[in-house]
């Protein structure tokens, strides 16, 4: 069934907390569809997705989201649009010139899921597939997208597939290798291996994600 996560309703700093999922991923892969909802339309997009090792420092500082100021043991998406009217009292994870971050540890890596309008961009529902692999140490996320009016043939020129027995396009995945202390890749989850679990982030009081699982062979 689905869970939700909630930032807390009567937050008046506005800054990312991140909430990690009960479920500790041993071996193999894991799939989950998550939809991120604002209370307020009229907010920047604030979104935080990741895999994180029991060894990570969650909301260890405030603003703490995987995949900004290279964290141990975390990897992740994080997006941060600007707050235009500098209106809102908070606190950001990312520089103000950098609306999108895709990293590990070490300098974040941008990437151009949403393009050059994340920055400008308010929020919006957006919906996500993620497959974390813990025998493959990886991380994937897709982007529920919608196409305006575009071919199929153009969709699948920018990599974007359509889910089994729907309409929905997804975008084309944008993946890491999850990093750990041991040498080379394969089975086992030990001390140089230890297990993944989803994380979340929200910045804006009342921002909701809800968290399903997700069938593997949707897309």
């Amino acid at each position: 069934g689905g869970r939700d996560a909630v930032r807390h309703r009567r937050s008046g700093y506005h800054s990312f907390r991140t909430a990690v999922l009960e479920e500790w991923i041993t071996d193999g892969p894991c799939s989950y569809q998550i939809q991120f909802v604002p209370r307020d339309g009229d907010v920047p997009r604030a979104i935080g997705i990741g895999a994180v090792t029991p060894q990570a420092e969650v909301n260890c500082e405030i603003g703490w989201c995987a995949g900004t100021l290279g964290w141990a043991g975390a990897w992740g998406l994080c997006v941060e649009g600007r707050d235009l009217d500098g209106t809102r009292h908070g606190h950001r994870a990312l520089d103000d010139g950098t609306a999108v971050a895709f990293g590990a540890v070490g300098a974040p890596v941008t990437t151009t899921l949403w393009g050059h309008g994340a920055s400008h961009a308010q929020g919006t529902t957006e919906v996500f597939h993620v497959r974390i692999d813990a025998t493959l140490r990886t991380l994937s996320i897709r982007r529920q997208l919608s196409p305006h009016g575009a071919s199929a043939i153009d969709m699948k020129a920018r990599g974007c597939v359509m889910g089994t027995g729907t309409a929905l396009w997804w975008s084309a995945p944008i993946s890491m290798q999850l990093g750990h202390t041991g040498a080379g890749v394969g089975p086992g989850i030990g001390a140089d291996r230890p297990p993944l679990a989803l994380a979340v982030a929200m910045k804006y009081a009342g921002d909701v994600c809800s968290i399903g699982p997700r069938s593997t062979d949707d897309i």
